[in-house]
């Protein structure tokens, strides 16, 4: 058996990691809004002291934690108990009383050694949907206990269909559909075009945004026969229309990811998962800011943090692009040997981009306008590893 202590103590730790992570960006989102530190540390202590979002999350999840390790020690007891006993084959057995997850269904009845069960995952240890909320037991195999030799009722998988954590799991499309209509409690979809596997990418995205709290306001998702040029659309009308021909073409997955290499698109981006959440962005961002022509419409107070935002992004880039060229003429290079320099990474000039910028380069595309720039910002935070700051800060102020 994994040690106890040391299984909870890293628990533990990451929770901890996490939440100092969280604050971090806080801070640092606040400070770049020009707030003062005794309004930043009475947010905090306002935080702390109603159970907010930050350590409100803490703390759940140390009882979370707290409750995991009595589920290990209790399987680290059975096992030693069994290993005495020179029990080696055991039998899974789910009793939530009709609720067990899918994860935990199909293992029902099964036997497993007790070192395939420490290997694939014991009740409790978070290899299932139901992470710490797992109540499933071992027993010996040939054991014949009370209600324990009898079929389990009510443990129809369809039931758990619309759980959060089985987004990306169906395996049929009637189930997925299910979930996508209950988590976002849309009053329209029409994925027929859709198949099951982009249907599957779709749900794991919404629920990835869902996880950090975003308010998803969508009433409709549709999917239609689109140019090429357009891979997804969200309105204003809280609609969104995905272009069925560019996922499922092999030409235009190719295309996207070419289109990362030069920099087009964020770094890090996955193509549909990618878009989608680009989409989302502008979904969350047309009730606070807009355009009229080239004309920008401040719609709330976190409108017009978002385009102070934008600004000082700008300026940033504009000041390291001067640094830079500066840089080169100060190391005795000509003009001619910068454009000869740009001119070799041609296809690659998401590394140049960086070389310049650094990481907090969002994408060209981003500098068409300031709506794309904040959609591009927003889909960087959710899928890219080591995102820009403005793209964090840009999903803070849209996520609240």
């Amino acid at each position: 058996m994994p040690n106890l202590q040391a299984t909870i103590s890293n628990q533990l730790t990451a929770t901890a990691a996490q939440t100092t992570l969280s604050i971090q960006e806080l801070v640092t989102t606040m400070k770049a809004q020009g707030m003062a530190d005794d309004a930043i540390r009475q947010t905090l202590l306002n935080d702390l002291n109603s159970g907010g979002q930050l350590f409100g999350s803490f703390r759940n999840k140390l009882k979370n934690t707290v409750r995991n390790g009595v589920q290990l020690s209790s399987n680290n007891k059975v096992n030693e108990k069994y290993k005495k006993e020179k029990i080696e084959r055991v039998r899974w057995v789910a009793v939530s009383k009709g609720k067990a997850c899918v994860d935990c269904i199909e293992r029902d009845g099964q036997i497993y050694t007790l070192e395939e069960l420490e290997v694939i995952g014991l009740p409790g240890s978070g290899f299932s949907v139901c992470q710490g909320n797992c109540k499933c037991e071992y027993v010996a195999e040939d054991y014949k206990g009370e209600n324990l030799d009898k079929p389990l009722e009510n443990l129809d998988k369809k039931q758990n269909v619309t759980f959060r954590n089985m987004a990306g799991k169906h395996d049929s499309i009637t189930d997925s559909d299910k979930w996508l209509n209950k988590n976002l409690t849309l009053k329209y979809s029409s994925l027929k075009n859709l198949d099951l596997k982009n249907r599957n990418k779709l749900n794991k995205t919404f629920k990835k945004h869902l996880d950090n709290n975003a308010k998803i306001d969508l009433n409709n998702i549709s999917i239609r026969n689109l140019p090429q040029s357009i891979a997804a659309s969200a309105n204003r009308r809280k609609g969104l229309i995905i272009n069925s021909n560019v996922f499922v073409s092999k030409i235009a997955k190719e295309r996207y990811k070419k289109s990362v290499k030069s920099g087009w698109f964020p770094r890090g981006s996955k193509g549909f998962e990618t878009t989608i959440s680009h989409e989302l962005g502008h979904s969350l961002s047309f009730k606070h800011i807009d355009l009229k022509g080239k004309k920008i419409i401040v719609k709330s107070p976190i409108g017009k943090k978002l385009k102070d935002l934008h600004s000082e992004y700008t300026k940033d880039l504009i000041s390291k692009r001067k640094n830079w060229d500066k840089n080169w003429l100060k190391s005795g290079k000509s003009k001619q040997d910068k454009s000869t320099y740009w001119k070799s990474f041609k296809g690659n000039e998401s590394e140049l981009y960086e070389e310049i910028f650094g990481r907090d380069f969002i994408s060209q595309y981003g500098s068409t306008d300031i709506m794309e720039w904040i959609a591009e910002a927003y889909s960087m935070a959710y899928h890219t590893p080591n995102p820009s700051k403005y793209a964090l800060q840009v999903r803070r102020l849209l996520d609240g």
